[in-house]
């Protein structure tokens, strides 16, 4: 089975994202390094992969920027040293490009090159850039992935993907490698949906109902039984009553659409949906006539994402700032229920589940004690610990 990889505007420290059904078989890496986010997939038949997110400095021409570019190679060559019977996938923005002849390219190439790593080529498809500044007209090939031989079938593998809903100023990469996961590899899907009515249909909704709720058989024998211990009719008002929730749930499919559970964001609106729509439409358009730089349809390219951002801004302040409202309404009237409620609602997280592989560890016992052992250094620290008790005690 492949696994396919995107990256996206990949920001400093930005958390990983995971398939859920990989997550009995995958875990966090602690890198030290805000530039690298790493974690392992642990695979049954195969070799473990170890996928890292990068986000290389910007380049200004200082020795901090080489010395910083230097550091996260080191932190990249200690992952390969310490899982070194494992395959890697690297990938992000390296502020570098494969066609420079920098002293950081220099850096990269060598890290490949020692440790046998594929440095992929994107396949040109029209787009031969990933980061671009429109108003400056700035355009740079900065984004790629690095891997292990294995993994590819080819070195022009990542693809260039361009969408109106990409606010970032970074295009995303996507590249799909081959790995043997195992149908028990996988864990079932826990997606939940549930029904959105705010945006339902009722009227075609309350036609549908009544159609369907028309043609259901009345049980008449069993309505109009006057016998208060009858067991005859059960059978036939149980299919009654399940008929009509079948009708329902029928009805509620056709006119209303469903979103995963966790999903809505707080802050979004009807309006937000039309802005990303016109900037999912325009793209295509501008594609259409090979992505001009310049002109009317390019100009409104440009105005549709610029739109489309403010929009999100603006939403998530206003949105912001009844929530904050709405705390301290709560805190005026003294209504602590009221307030954790809200707090809980916007902070906490459903159903969370406690991890069962931590640093590589399985086991309610050994996770205990790895956590134990990190909190223990990271709050007590190596010159605030307890003296130990004297023999005469003390």
């Amino acid at each position: 089975m492949p696994m396919v990889i995107v990256l996206a505007g990949l920001l400093v420290a930005q958390p990983f994202l995971y398939i859920k059904k990989l997550g009995n078989h995958t875990y966090h890496i602690a890198t030290d390094n805000p530039r690298l986010t790493a974690v392992r997939c642990q695979i049954k038949s195969d070799s473990d992969i170890i996928i890292g997110s990068i986000y290389m400095p910007f380049n200004d021409n200082s020795v901090r920027h080489y010395d910083d570019f230097l550091s996260v190679i080191g932190v990249m060559q200690g992952l390969v040293n310490k899982f070194y019977s494992c395959n890697f996938i690297f990938g992000g923005d390296f502020n570098t490009s494969k066609l420079s002849a920098t002293r950081t390219h220099n850096l990269l190439n060598n890290f490949c090159r020692k440790n046998n790593l594929l440095w992929l080529d994107p396949d040109i498809t029209g787009i031969d850039y990933t980061y671009h500044n429109d108003n400056l007209g700035s355009y740079s090939l900065t984004d790629y992935f690095l891997c292990s031989p294995k993994l590819v079938t080819s070195s022009t593998a990542n693809q260039i993907s361009e969408h109106g809903e990409n606010t970032s100023d970074h295009l995303a990469i996507m590249c799909k490698f081959a790995c043997k996961v195992r149908a028990d590899d996988l864990k079932l899907n826990e997606c939940v949906a549930k029904l959105s009515w705010e945006k339902a249909n009722l009227e075609m909704y309350k036609s549908v109902v009544s159609k369907t709720l028309a043609d259901i058989n009345l049980p008449l024998d069993a309505l109009l039984c006057t016998d208060s211990d009858c067991q005859s009719h059960t059978d036939m008002l149980n299919l009654y009553y399940t008929s009509i929730l079948h009708g329902l749930n029928t009805s509620a499919t056709q006119c209303v659409p469903s979103v995963k559970v966790g999903l809505q964001k707080f802050c979004w609106t009807p309006e937000l949906d039309e802005l990303k729509q016109q900037c999912t439409d325009i793209p295509t358009l501008w594609a259409s006539v090979s992505r001009p730089r310049s002109g009317s349809i390019n100009e409104k390219r440009l105005q549709c994402k610029y739109r489309y951002k403010q929009a999100i801004k603006t939403a998530m302040q206003e949105n912001d700032s009844l929530f904050n409202d709405k705390l301290y309404d709560h805190l005026c009237q003294k209504d602590k229920v009221s307030f954790w409620k809200a707090w809980q609602k916007r902070f906490c997280v459903n159903k969370i589940k406690p991890t069962n592989t931590l640093n590589g560890k399985t086991g309610a016992g050994n996770i205990l004690s790895e956590f134990t052992n990190y909190y223990k250094d990271t709050v007590l620290g190596p010159f605030c610990r307890l003296p130990a008790a004297s023999p005469g005690g003390g």
